[in-house]
């Protein structure tokens, strides 16, 4: 039972970071695209905490690169906030969603 509860909470957060990429660059609206972008970020830190923390403690290896994954997000935060160009901000929404993607790759794969 409680095997079937884990799945459909990783086929929760797979969809929820599916839409939320797409809508992150499918939405026209500066403000939407803006809480977008943070949902996505945060998407990602959670995603990395749940990587990280689902490890045993000996394989601190798979918990560095958890992190890292993770650390992307924050990158993308630090880039948005600093960057004034459009072109800065694309690049803040593609290094998030690629953190999440990774995220979900390494969750399910690894």
């Amino acid at each position: 039972m409680a095997l079937g509860v884990l799945m459909i909470g990783f086929i929760a957060i797979t969809v929820i970071s599916g839409l939320s990429i797409a809508f992150l660059f499918l939405a026209k609206g500066p403000k939407v695209k803006e809480v977008l972008f943070y949902v996505v970020s945060l998407l990602g830190m959670l995603i990395a905490f749940l990587n990280a923390s689902s490890l045993p403690m000996n394989q601190v290896a798979g918990q560095i690169i958890s992190w890292g994954i993770g650390f992307l997000s924050i990158i993308a935060i630090c880039v948005h906030v600093v960057g004034k160009s459009v072109n800065a901000k694309f690049n803040s929404q593609v290094l998030a969603s690629v953190g999440v993607a990774l995220g979900i790759v390494k969750l399910f794969l690894f």
